[in-house]
């Protein structure tokens, strides 16, 4: 092969050395692999997604909105809010709304977003409910600059028919509260003794 053959490919190697005279190396990250092995390394991945989906599974049963009929009623957060189921009897829930039963347990949700104070008040009515506690206090305020007037007060009345523990309600006395917080008496847990007794 003469000279006059290897000219085109010596101009070739001539034409890209000096395409890439100015190109510099790409720096080269540090990796920690921790020594672990592809299958480990897909455990590890598979467990981090498990974990993250598990964690946007909710499992409190109580709704996240205001029903229509609680969004367009004329609604004044200093209103007295009360609710018996039926069968309670009516000296029982006259005690009961006169706050003549002993609080054994409180809960105040009054500077929570109405996502934690949703979480707050399904695992507070269920720890008091397994701990025998029946006459409750919640401090919910009045809530007279949000959107509607009331939200929170709106909400947890609205919270309040939907957990089968739950027998009664009703806006507390001056002395606790009034109208910024609320009686919830529950159901007897009949595993357990009763913590409620007049005063």
């Amino acid at each position: 092969m003469n000279s006059q053959e290897n000219r085109p490919y010596s101009d070739e190697i001539h034409l890209f050395q000096c395409e890439i005279e100015n190109v510099k190396p790409l720096k080269k990250e540090p990796r920690n692999l921790q020594h672990l092995s592809p299958l480990s390394n897909k455990i590890r991945t598979t467990a981090r997604r498990i974990s993250a989906e598990s964690s946007l599974v909710d499992t409190n049963p109580l709704t996240t909105q205001l029903h229509t009929q609680s969004e367009n009623k004329r609604y004044n957060p200093l209103d007295l809010i009360s609710w018996v189921q039926a069968g309670i009897q009516s000296g029982v829930y006259k005690k009961f709304r006169l706050g003549q039963y002993q609080i054994t347990n409180t809960i105040d949700i009054r500077n929570l977003t109405n996502k934690q104070a949703r979480n707050a008040f399904y695992n507070f009515i269920q720890q008091s409910y397994a701990q025998g506690n029946r006459c409750l206090l919640l401090i919910h305020g009045t809530n007279l600059k949000s959107t509607p007037p009331g939200r929170l007060k709106l909400f947890t009345e609205q919270w309040c028919k939907e957990i089968d523990e739950i027998v009664a309600y009703h806006s507390a006395q001056q002395k606790h509260g009034g109208t910024g917080a609320s009686y919830i008496l529950l159901k007897k847990n009949h595993t357990l003794h009763y913590k409620y007794k007049p005063h």
